[in-house]
């Protein structure tokens, strides 16, 4: 074979991978646009401080935070609660995510004066004594908890939704008054994911 003839075939091997790769590029970009959690992240309103933040960096943020949630749990009403969750207790913020509280606008006294960890804000106990760093092993902390109350609180609240968000606020009780707004817009939310599924 000629060296014209090799390097024909060679720009022509070069085109093909290149193609291969765009289209498997384009499947993964796809795949998360089809991703319903990703979809609900992607709805709630930007955290203040991070109005700025550049458009691929947010993505990544919400799109790991997306893939623990699913992978925590197959329920849809969990998936919305744990969604609902992260919003109400730090707003997906970067510098929650980052584990930077003290970045934050109210500084020291962020996440729980330094006690909470992670978007879902969770603290430290008998069952989980020191709360990873990593947002999958977080989710997990976080249904867990959150599932816990639900079923704890089903017998003593009209709302096992509101119940359970009640439990995860206070540790104990199974009402609060922020537990029925949370408990709506889960519901909402579920709505959606079972619709784009």
């Amino acid at each position: 074979m000629n060296s014209d003839a090799k390097s024909v075939l060679v720009l022509v091997f070069v085109a093909f991978a290149q193609c291969g790769l765009a289209l498997t590029c384009a499947g993964l970009t796809e795949a998360a646009e089809q991703d319903p959690t990703l979809q609900a992240l992607e709805s709630f309103p930007r955290h203040e401080t991070d109005a700025s933040e550049d458009e691929t960096k947010h993505f990544q943020r919400l799109r790991d935070i997306a893939a623990a949630i699913n992978l925590a749990t197959e329920d849809t009403t969990e998936r919305a609660a744990l969604a609902v969750l992260a919003k109400r207790e730090s707003g997906l913020a970067a510098y929650v995510y980052e584990d930077r509280c003290s970045d934050g606008p109210r500084k020291q006294y962020e996440c729980d004066r330094g006690r909470a960890r992670g978007v879902w804000q969770l603290h430290a106990n008998r069952d989980n004594p020191e709360i990873s760093g990593d947002v999958y092993d977080q989710a997990k902390i976080a249904v867990k908890l959150w599932r816990g109350h639900r079923y704890r609180c089903a017998g003593s609240s009209q709302d096992q939704l509101a119940g359970a968000f009640a439990g995860y606020a206070t540790g104990k009780a199974c009402s609060w008054g922020g537990a029925a707004s949370r408990a709506s817009e889960t519901r909402r939310v579920a709505a959606k994911l079972w619709r784009r599924k």
